[in-house]
């Protein structure tokens, strides 16, 4: 306080301090001493015992309770500044009450235990309800009860009196009920006895008090009865007033709205209400559903969304992408999805098969991938490499793959074949290769 020159609390009417100035939260929130924070609607029902799971909360408004299942409640609780959006409502344990500003349900209000209450500020929505055993006084009390669809059999506490739509079984918590119905500016009412269950005995009419047909007229006070469209037909047109189905382009309902799925996530899962990725088995989405490519087709084309074959440069797929075999392993094997060398029985790979070398050809030249035979100055394959045989071993010998010595009856070499010396040249000349004459005269 500038004029004071002193500390002061915040006013009454802004009693909160945010850490810069005193605020008020508006309707609808809270203090939790650093903040206003929305209504706790959620809170109190995870302290009522109320799997979170099992609800939403309208992001539009944080007072609206949305549990398309079944909620089951029981105990003392006071939700006076909330609405709940129901599948069904178990609220039968007895000896409770309950303090609620709407209760819509899509189907059944269970309330059939003793001394079970429901106080709702505004309106009651129900197809069913089951009030069970009760008294004067228990039951729901409510501004308007309103059956969902006609022919329902529906019954409840309005200040002091009962509106029901055809009903053909009532519970007897008393055996006499007011039927209320509502002309243009009076009410009038009428007692009858409701003993028994005939509806033509009871004189009922065969429309509720309020027509509230699945798609009909609602009373204009219940602004929130979008909030009953389900399954095929989730979204509310305000303009029609009719539950309509999502439009082809964006067909799935999240609870909120309707969202088509991406290509990224293009499988719409039903329960959790969320596109998810198709699965490891079946990863590729053809636009229609979740596949898997084969072995002959493994390559998924993201643009044409179609599997396609490798190409002819890289012709195998080996499980992640398509690769081309080398000439060190030009052998495919389908199954372990691997390039393989060629056997030893057929070492050589010519470019179409595996193949080995004959002995007239047994060189391989892996550059022109052909076999070839062994050069003119080694001329001959011992199996391993071509060699040539020397002086001393001339003759090759194409059976053992080895070089050896003239026999004895012909035992020189003259560079083409084995001789022997006749008596006319009786004499080797090893270095001429030759069989020569003795010289002349001979000496003595």
């Amino acid at each position: 306080n500038e004029s004071e020159m002193d500390c002061e609390s915040c006013p009454i009417e802004t009693p909160h301090w945010d850490g810069i100035a005193c605020v008020v939260c508006p309707d609808g929130t809270q203090w939790d001493g650093e903040s206003c924070v929305t209504n706790s609607c959620s809170e109190k029902l995870i302290n009522a015992g109320v799997d979170p799971s099992t609800f939403t909360v309208d992001p539009n408004d944080p007072t609206r309770i949305i549990a398309p299942g079944r909620l089951q409640l029981g105990g003392d609780i006071d939700l006076s500044e909330c609405s709940l959006f129901v599948g069904n409502f178990d609220y039968s344990g007895g000896y409770q009450t309950l303090k609620v500003k709407n209760l819509i349900s899509k189907g059944q209000i269970d309330m059939s235990g003793e001394e079970s209450h429901i106080i709702v500020e505004n309106d009651v929505i129900a197809k069913s309800l089951i009030s069970g055993i009760c008294n004067f006084g228990c039951g729901i009390t409510a501004n308007r009860f309103i059956g969902w669809e006609l022919g329902s059999t529906v019954a409840a506490m309005v200040s002091d009196q009962i509106y029901y739509c055809k009903g053909y079984y009532l519970s007897t918590c008393q055996n006499r009920w007011q039927y209320i119905t509502e002309d243009t500016d009076t009410t009038s009412s009428k007692t009858v006895n409701t003993t028994s269950p005939s509806a033509s005995l009871l004189g009922f009419p065969n429309a509720c008090p309020y027509p509230t047909s699945k798609y009909g007229s609602l009373p204009k006070k219940l602004e929130v009865c979008h909030m009953l469209c389900y399954d095929d037909t989730p979204r509310w047109n305000s303009e029609t007033r009719e539950c309509e189905a999502c439009p082809e382009q964006t067909p799935h309902w999240n609870g909120t709205t309707c969202i088509a799925c991406s290509d990224s996530a293009p499988v719409w899962n039903e329960e959790t209400k969320e596109c998810e990725a198709c699965p490891s088995e079946t990863p590729h989405w053809n636009g229609t559903q979740c596949i898997a490519c084969s072995d002959s087709t493994p390559v998924w084309n993201e643009e044409t969304k179609a599997c396609e074959a490798c190409q002819s440069e890289t012709p195998h797929w080996n499980g992640t992408t398509c690769i081309a075999c080398s000439d060190s392993k030009p052998i495919w094997n389908a199954e372990t999805k691997e390039c393989e060398a060629c056997p030893n029985e057929t070492p050589h790979w010519n470019g179409t098969t595996c193949i080995d070398c004959s002995d007239s050809a047994p060189v391989w030249n892996s550059v022109a991938k052909e076999c070839e035979t062994c050069p003119s100055e080694t001329p001959h394959w011992n199996g391993t490499t071509c060699i040539a045989c020397s002086d001393d071993t001339p003759v090759w010998n194409s059976a053992t793959k080895e070089c050896e010595a003239c026999p004895n009856e012909t035992p020189y070499w003259n560079g083409t074949t084995c001789i022997a010396c006749s008596d006319d040249t009786p004499l080797w000349n090893s270095a001429e290769r030759v069989c020569e004459a003795c010289p002349y005269p001979t000496p003595v």
